[in-house]
């Protein structure tokens, strides 16, 4: 089922992305009030592996409850990207990205792809906007919590330059750092509006 796409203020900027291991463009945006039924609905659909990558948990109450707590874009304090794909005149998402950012202006980070657009790519592109964004906003490092076995998430975490942090339980969970100044971006690429009326966490 296609999901309509309506505008806000908060949304300032949108990019096609070209994955070369596909032939369709994918729209990435950042995310409205209108977006959060359609993520709500995007992560019940994951598969089992998914999901627990996702949340830690295939427990459908456990992960039910977190999606009910998870930040919607205020333009600085949780930045959110959504990644949409347009096929046969249906709009479907894809992928969602955020960052919320913590009382000492750092940020935590999270992605999450479908299932079959796994593996082309589209994990990095968001990661690097989610960069850019909290770059933008003026914070200093993102943190990301990933599950040991979560192998590919690790690999994706490294390839951006997150190192291990000594916050990571051994053998469950790695937490994994970004020092935000030290990473470049292209910064024409994404949307990088720095105006955060309010960059403290309400």
């Amino acid at each position: 089922m296609g999901h309509g796409i309506a505008r806000s203020p908060l949304m300032s900027s949108e990019t096609t992305l070209s994955l070369t291991s596909s032939s369709h463009s994918i729209r990435l945006r950042r995310m409205n009030q209108f977006d959060v039924k359609t993520e709500i609905d995007f992560d019940r659909r994951l598969s089992f592996h998914s999901r627990y990558f996702r949340f830690g948990s295939d427990d459908a109450r456990l992960y039910e409850e977190q999606l009910q707590r998870l930040c919607v874009d205020d333009n600085c304090a949780c930045r959110c990207f959504i990644a949409e794909v347009e096929d046969q005149g249906t709009t479907s998402p894809v992928a969602f990205g955020r960052f919320e950012m913590d009382a000492d202006k750092d940020c935590e980070m999270s992605i999450i792809v479908a299932d079959e657009w796994q593996g082309k790519g589209l994990g990095r592109q968001i990661t690097e906007a989610l960069i850019a964004g909290a770059k933008a906003c003026g914070m200093r490092r993102m943190y990301v919590d990933v599950l040991a076995s979560n192998t590919a998430m690790l690999k994706l975490a490294h390839r951006c330059g997150f190192v291990e942090s000594k916050e990571s339980v051994p053998g469950l969970v790695k937490s994994l750092c970004l020092v935000l100044d030290d990473y470049p971006v292209s910064e024409d690429r994404f949307d990088t509006d720095s105006s955060c009326p309010d960059s403290s966490p309400s």
